[in-house]
């Protein structure tokens, strides 16, 4: 038998091996169903009529967006899929609590034309006091002219994105692969923990600290400031523009540094594996 014959037998073999292997998995891990279909959404809406100040949402697989309504009282739109996860709205004490449920029924799905689950909160007042956001996979918006006490942030797999908002507190943020846009954003300290990412600061001011630590991922500053800095990457690079001048203290095993004079602005320590660091002031 020639080589190419054995080759394609062999592959053969190894495609029906394997298929009876992943069949048999499923049949002992109690695998109920195996669908193959175009997901039909429902959209929901959940009318608040209690007041609140704190925020806490914890879901599997949404994103989660903030924005602002004209009417005098909240409401939450859902968009969910009622085979694979649906969600409970509610509000206790002084705070608005929306968790998300996923189905008993084990489906494998291979889904077609599939757009991610959707939590949209609409708020009717400006300010509110302690947000925190839990979600595995999904993106977590923040639209513009919100104020907060605090925001903390965990978020496994997604993006963040947060414009034009006050926090009167602390901005948190644990993730694993997460990406980050603050824009015209105040707060006192953010502290910022991701395995890789990128995350944009632009016009961002915290009056006391930026604590950033990535493994891989980039640091871009557009006109953004604190009084004291300090980024820890092991592969990246961190760019851009501060407000004021700062000592700063700069680590990297491999890579060019590029920084101005050292100022009175504060401190900024840049520690770094791989990669460059080009650091300006504006004028």
């Amino acid at each position: 038998m020639k080589t190419v014959g054995k080759i394609a037998i062999g592959s053969v073999v190894a495609i029906v091996v394997g298929s009876i292997m992943v069949g048999t998995s499923f049949a002992i891990g109690g695998l109920e169903a195996i669908n193959v279909h175009v997901p039909d959404p429902t959209t929901r809406t959940v009318d608040i009529e209690d007041d609140f100040s704190n925020i806490v949402i914890d879901v599997s697989s949404e994103d989660v967006v903030f924005t602002h309504t004209s009417e005098g009282s909240c409401r939450v739109e859902l968009v969910e899929y009622e085979d694979e996860c649906t969600n409970d709205v509610t509000v206790e004490g002084d705070t608005l609590t929306i968790t998300s449920h996923e189905s008993d029924i084990r489906n494998f799905s291979i889904f077609i034309g599939y757009h991610a689950p959707r939590v949209t909160v609409y708020l009717p007042d400006d300010e509110y006091a302690d947000v925190d956001i839990d979600i595995n996979t999904g993106d977590f918006t923040v639209e513009s002219g919100f104020t907060f006490d605090s925001i903390d942030v965990n978020l496994t797999t997604g993006d963040i994105d947060i414009k034009d908002a006050v926090v009167s507190g602390d901005i948190n943020v644990l993730g694993t692969t997460v990406d980050s846009t603050f824009d015209n954003v105040t707060c006192i300290n953010l502290i910022y923990n991701v395995v890789t990412g990128d995350i944009d600061l632009a016009d961002f001011i915290a009056s006391e600290d930026i604590s950033i630590d990535i493994t891989t991922g980039d640091v871009v500053f557009d006109g953004s400031d604190a009084f004291n800095i300090q980024i820890d990457l092991t592969t990246g690079d961190v760019s851009g523009t501060l407000r004021t001048a700062k000592s700063f203290d700069v680590d990297i095993v491999t890579g060019d540094v590029s920084i101005p004079r050292d100022g009175n602005g504060g401190n900024c320590t840049i520690s770094i594996t791989t990669g460059d660091v080009d650091i300006d002031v504006d004028n």
